[in-house]
């Protein structure tokens, strides 16, 4: 997946500008696609700026959480499941939607030991539109602090086979 989140070009309306600047990220599920994803980003940019009498020029800033594919392990994901279902119901606790895409700093610990990285579901019950991370009508609601902190609680206590609360 190719994100374009940044454009910036002349500051005039009627006017070209000279240059031109895209900023965005690459995800993707395994290194391999990123990879591809980067050589075509590369291929299809200078050859429609060539094709146009222009140049370009792709940058890529390096591996880093942009480009990195976040991959739970299974073992690790299962756990989550299973204390999720225990915390907050089966029907509340499930991998629909997933894998998903994202771009986080937790796929550099998975590149070194088994984990998962989880989404605490955070939309009010009275909202019908989900509201995503990273967008700018996104509101965090405090009103799932309490059920979070539980989750981890009995994530940790089920982990550690102890019990805290």
């Amino acid at each position: 997946m190719l994100t374009i989140c940044v454009i910036k070009g002349g500051d005039k309306c009627n006017v070209f500008p000279d240059q031109a600047y895209m900023e965005g990220t690459i995800r993707g599920f395994s290194k391999e696609t990123i990879k591809l994803i980067m050589e075509k980003v590369k291929l299809i940019s200078e050859k429609t700026a060539i094709a146009l009498g222009c140049t370009a020029e792709v940058q890529f800033d390096g591996i880093d959480s942009t480009v990195l594919p976040t991959i739970n392990t299974e073992a690790e994901t299962a756990h989550v499941l299973r204390v999720g279902a225990k915390c907050f119901g089966s029907e509340k606790s499930n991998g629909i939607g997933l894998p998903l895409p994202g771009s986080e700093d937790f796929a550099f610990y998975l590149e070194k030991v088994p984990g998962a990285f989880l989404g605490l579901g955070t939309m009010p019950e009275k909202q019908k539109v989900p509201v995503y991370p990273h967008t700018s009508t996104f509101n965090f609601n405090d009103e799932i602090i309490a059920s979070g902190v539980y989750f981890w609680v009995s994530l940790a206590e089920d982990r550690m086979g102890i019990s805290i609360l």
